[in-house]
Parts: C-alpha cells; sequence; structure tokens
C-alpha cells in the first residue's frame, strides 16, 4: 500500500479517511490556484497518443538530475529492475521465477547510466540538444522501470511487449521521437523559469518517518523548506488529491526531521510552480480552522499506527 492508494480508497482506509474528514476543503486552495491557468498556454507532444503518466514519471528523474546525481541503487527504477525484471537471478546471470531479462543485461543498462550521467554532467545545467535527448531517453526507460516496480508487474510493459529487447541500445529506443522531443521541451522551460532553484539547499525522494506505517509515499523533492511535486499530466489542473497528498506528506514527516515551512506543485506543461506557506495551506484545506502542526502530526500518527496494526492483526 502507499499514501496514494490509502487516499483513493479512503472509504476502506482509516488513514485515508482521516485526511478526508480533516483536510474536507480542497476546493478553498484548487480553485483560487486554477483561476490563473484559465487562458493559459500547456506544452503537450506533438502526437495524439502520449504516455503521460511514463513523461511524468521520465520529466522527474530529469529534473532530479538538474540538482544532484542519486546513486542508481537509491532508485525505485532500480528496484523495478532487479527486483521484478531480474529478480532472483542465479549464479549464472540467468533470470528463473519470471524474471525476463537476466542479471547482467539489467546490471549492463545502469552502468551505462551511470557513465553517460559523468560525461554529460547534467547537475546544474541544461545540455545541448543531442546529450538532452540522450539523458531523456535514459529517464523514460528508468519511469518504465519504475512503473514495474509501482504495478508489481511488467506483462504490457514496452520493456517486454511486443518483444524483449536486446541491448541497452535497444531499451533506449523504447520511447518515440516526439515523446523525447516533449521530454526536452518540458526540461528547457523548466530550466528557463527556475533554473535558479539548483542552487538552493535540497533533499531528493526525502524518506519520511511514517512511511513504514502506511507505505511508500511518493515524494518529489524539498527545496529550500517547500516540499514539491512535479505533475505533466495533460490536464495540467490542481486537483484535489494533489493537496491532500501534499498534506499527507507532510504530516509524514513526524518530527518535522525536514522543517518543511511550504508546499508547491510543479505543473511542469506550464511551467509554473504553485506554493502556499504551510500554516495557510492546511488551514485552508481545514476549513478556515486554525491547525496546530505539531498537535496535528501526532493526531495523524496514531491513526496510521492503529491503522497499520490494525491491518497486521487481520494478516496473522
Amino acid at each position: 500500500m502507499s499514501l496514494t492508494w490509502h487516499l483513493r480508497h479512503h472509504l476502506d482506509s482509516p488513514t485515508g479517511e482521516f485526511l478526508y474528514r480533516r483536510l474536507s476543503h480542497p476546493k478553498r486552495i484548487t480553485l483560487t490556484a486554477n483561476k490563473q491557468f484559465r487562458c493559459g498556454e500547456r506544452l503537450l507532444p506533438s502526437t495524439p497518443y502520449c504516455p503521460y503518466g511514463t513523461l511524468c514519471r521520465a520529466i522527474n528523474y530529469r529534473i532530479r538530475y538538474g540538482f544532484a546525481i542519486t546513486p542508481v541503487q537509491e532508485l525505485l527504477a532500480w528496484r523495478g529492475a532487479f527486483e521484478h525484471l531480474a529478480w532472483n537471478a542465479g549464479d549464472n546471470y540467468t533470470s528463473f521465477d519470471g524474471g525476463p531479462y537476466t542479471l547482467h543485461f539489467m546490471e549492463s543498462f545502469f552502468g551505462h547510466l551511470e557513465a553517460s550521467l559523468q560525461s554529460l554532467q547534467p547537475v546544474g545545467q541544461s545540455l545541448d540538444l543531442e546529450a538532452e535527448q540522450l539523458l531523456a531517453r535514459y529517464c523514460f526507460v528508468l519511469a518504465l522501470f519504475e512503473e514495474v516496480d509501482r504495478n508489481r508487474s511488467y506483462r504490457s510493459s514496452p520493456l517486454v511487449f511486443p518483444r524483449l529487447r536486446k541491448s541497452v541500445d535497444d531499451l533506449l529506443a523504447i520511447p518515440r521521437e516526439e515523446w523525447i522531443d516533449d521530454l526536452c521541451r518540458l526540461i528547457a522551460l523548466f530550466y528557463e523559469r527556475y533554473a535558479h532553484l539548483l542552487s538552493l539547499p535540497h533533499v531528493l525522494n526525502p524518506a519520511l518517518e511514517g512511511s513504514k506505517d502506511i507505505g511508500p509515499v511518493d515524494v518529489d523533492l524539498i527545496v529550500d523548506s517547500c516540499l514539491i511535486v512535479i505533475k505533466a499530466d495533460v490536464e495540467q489542473r490542481v486537483q484535489s488529491v494533489w493537496v491532500r497528498h501534499l498534506a499527507g506528506c507532510v504530516l509524514l514527516d513526524y518530527d518535522d526531521m525536514f522543517d518543511i515551512n511550504s508546499v508547491g506543485i510543479y505543473l511542469a506543461r506550464r511551467g509554473k510552480l504553485v506554493s502556499w506557506p504551510l500554516d495557510e495551506f492546511l488551514c485552508s484545506l481545514a476549513g478556515g480552522a486554525a491547525t496546530d502542526i505539531v498537535s496535528f502530526r501526532k493526531e495523524f500518527r496514531t491513526c496510521c499506527q492503529q491503522a497499520f496494526q490494525l491491518w497486521l492483526d487481520e494478516m496473522l
């Protein structure tokens, strides 16, 4: 399970129910935020068919590479590759128990990725077009690996359908040219408007303490104490579930380890970062009621831990 799961299944999840009950006025935020987008343009791909979810994860990887190069072993993509696509590989590097690729093949991809990152040096700078296209291809494949981890399945993934890939170059050839062009335009827009963020203190994929109680939590980055999620879907309008998810992430930082004082959503297809001071954000979600963040976190922690214990008892 994950925070996203709890929000989607809030009728069956005490954790999700808590967030919906206590943060019952998301429209106070969404309506105000979306007013400014009524006449704004969106940067859309040139093709009618587009895997928006994969592209969103890919631009997420690319933006984070602008801040720092995360060790490959810490990526969700790594887990998807080695636990699902090449899991339980034998000493002879031959996969079994369902993994379609060899361990050696997965190691080769990540070795090429590390070498390319070392050569491209994307931290803190935009790249020339050829280099940007190459990095976009790597980010797209990383996004596919991550989807395998999230879905716990690879059966319908382009990684295996309609055929298995024979080499690293074969993997990098999966995304269409127009999708790569789309990613290059998205990162160019980010650098045009928000390159100044790259020099600020930041934490990538922060590990929130509460994730041990509810499962994985999607937190993209914290920049200068602002918790930010990146969205690149086609609508590009702030959604109620997004703001509740942001609030849930803040509350899962039980002991304020990351000193979060604001939250934001980066709409990659609009090149717009919308953000709110934390106190104002929580107050609006709670319908205007003043919110003591320390007490709120304690209450949410109790709810999550009780729900987790109930789930364990049911499993035994």
